[in-house]
């Protein structure tokens, strides 16, 4: 459960995350297991991620594994790094689920994914979505000359303020003029013309918005009872041609001061 956000604009890349990790008890009900999990990540000084899904794998948080994937990189581009992420995260599902059989999720599930942004050798922008399990390295979605959004893991809210609908609504099964003018309810968003601050802010109003509205409700009439799975802080970092990757918010480890008292720059 979480709330993972790549946004590309002309200017930079955008990725952001809330902090929040769940699990079901033996009892099969939902618990938080923390509001510090990291869901950002850097992996060279041009390449970035954010993950979805499964926060543990091999009984390890996926900080743990990122940290181990990027070990190996110095400073290479997103275009050489996506391949190895791919290979090591399906290499780590694939022993997980030897180990434990029952979490295999049904065919056709993602329990593991991530976004991964960067600039290539052209000095072009990209963000891909990479799937786990898949083993094919995707094509790019969005990028510097692609501007764009690609919102994963609890993302009803987030379509519903963009969209104007909830996506669990069977656009298929309405008239067809009933679908036209769901379809010209969603807002358009010129992300040609953002400002990199402009998509920062807009990350950020989206994580906090799915927060926030989880908070107050407990899912839809026609689904009711929900897992409020978007928590903690936002941690945001951007990809620059210029300056590559860089943290413009992110957790840090603090003592009882709390955070706003913290002096330690450790990257938890």
């Amino acid at each position: 459960m979480t709330i993972a956000l790549a946004i590309a604009v002309p200017e930079g890349l955008v990725l952001a995350a809330d902090s929040r990790s769940t699990y079901a008890n033996p009892k099969q009900w939902p618990r938080v297991a923390s509001d510090n999990a990291c869901k950002v990540f850097r992996i060279t000084d041009h390449v970035g991620a954010a993950t979805f899904g499964w926060a543990m794998l091999s009984g390890r948080t996926i900080k743990s594994h990122m940290a181990e994937v990027a070990r190996k990189f110095k400073d290479t581009r997103v275009n050489d790094v996506l391949p190895d992420v791919i290979e090591y995260f399906d290499r780590e599902y694939r022993r997980h689920v030897e180990a434990n059989p029952k979490d295999e999720p049904p065919e056709g599930a993602t329990p593991l994914g991530f976004l991964v942004a960067g600039y290539d050798g052209n000095g072009v922008g990209q963000v891909y979505r990479a799937l786990i399990p898949g083993g094919k390295t995707p094509e790019a979605e969005i990028g510097t000359f692609r501007p764009g959004i690609i919102p994963e893991g609890q993302t009803d809210i987030v379509w519903r303020l963009i969209r104007g609908y909830d996506p669990r609504l069977r656009l298929e099964e309405l008239p067809a003029e009933a679908q036209l003018v769901l379809k010209a309810s969603e807002y358009q968003i010129y992300f040609a013309r953002m400002a990199l601050q402009d998509a920062i802010d807009f990350a950020i109003l989206l994580a906090r918005t799915t927060m926030e509205t989880q908070r107050f409700t407990d899912g839809i009439l026609a689904d009711p009872g929900d897992i409020p799975g978007v928590g903690g802080s936002v941690d945001v970092a951007i990809l620059t041609l210029t300056y590559g990757f860089r943290w413009i918010q992110r957790k840090c480890l603090h003592g009882e001061t709390g955070p706003s008292m913290a002096t330690l720059t450790y990257e938890p």
